[in-house]
């Protein structure tokens, strides 16, 4: 088993995701540790698409609805994918394709969503 600070999981919530109530191919986590620095920075937005990846390709896996796991590709070959945190000095164990939920696709800093968030409900506040 591989220590829980060395892998980069992002926290999943127990409901419909965007992209699933809109019907697009797309979702959102948050990164939880460093595993992906200088890449991803713990509390980065990571939106996400099902889309084909490739070695080099940062995906998010989910071997549990409530635990995942977001490391770039680093390897593929007969029936696995082999993930790692760039900042991790060894790779994850290989998984199943079909534990793969998305490519990342692009990513929302977490000072510029958190700074959103807090100007919103400063300004709900005010009114």
């Amino acid at each position: 088993m591989v220590a829980s600070d060395s892998i980069s999981s992002v926290v999943r919530y127990n409901y419909p995701e965007p992209g699933e109530v809109l019907g697009l191919p797309v979702f959102i986590a948050l990164v939880a540790s460093g595993s992906m620095i200088p890449a991803l920075q713990p509390l980065d937005m990571v939106v996400a698409a099902k889309e084909d990846y490739g070695v080099g390709d940062i995906v998010i896996w989910c071997s549990t609805p409530m635990y995942c796991v977001i490391h770039r590709v680093v390897e593929i070959r007969s029936g696995v994918i082999i993930t790692r945190g760039d900042a991790n000095p060894a790779p994850d164990p290989p998984i199943s394709p079909g534990l793969v939920r998305g490519v990342a696709i692009f990513v929302i800093p977490r000072f510029v969503w958190i700074t959103l968030l807090i100007s919103s409900l400063a300004l709900y506040a005010v009114l």
